[in-house]
């Protein structure tokens, strides 16, 4: 998040989940028992990218053939205005970092290879 903008990146094998089921989702715990969490779905209700939020859950809602190909296709990621006035929501494939985590020394194995890695 930032501004007024949601972005999504999601790994191959979330990808590949949203692709099957139409939805995935997860969330961050925090201390207190506190969680956020986001859902992306696909819908036959819309006809563009809509967000909302409510009970500590930001929705992401996809028109169902764009979220069918996207996710079937080498197509990087969806960019729309929507939902709320100004509102920025990007739904995207998550790229492997082009440098190891300097405190792990490894690289996202479940991210997509990054193109401009050579």
């Amino acid at each position: 998040m930032q501004g007024n903008s949601i972005r999504l990146r999601l790994s191959q094998s979330e990808v590949a989940r949203f692709h099957a089921e139409g939805r995935v989702e997860d969330a961050i715990a925090f201390p207190g028992a506190a969680r956020l969490a986001w859902m992306l779905e696909a819908s036959g209700a819309v006809l563009t990218p809509e967000a909302a939020f409510g009970e500590g859950v930001i929705r992401v809602l996809l028109p169902a053939a764009v979220a069918a190909r996207w996710a079937a296709s080498n197509e990087v990621g969806i960019y729309t205005q929507g939902g709320a006035p100004g509102l920025a929501i990007t739904v995207e494939k998550d790229f492997q970092c082009l440098h190891p985590d300097p405190h792990t020394g490894q690289r996202d194995a479940d991210a997509f290879p990054n193109p401009a890695a050579g």
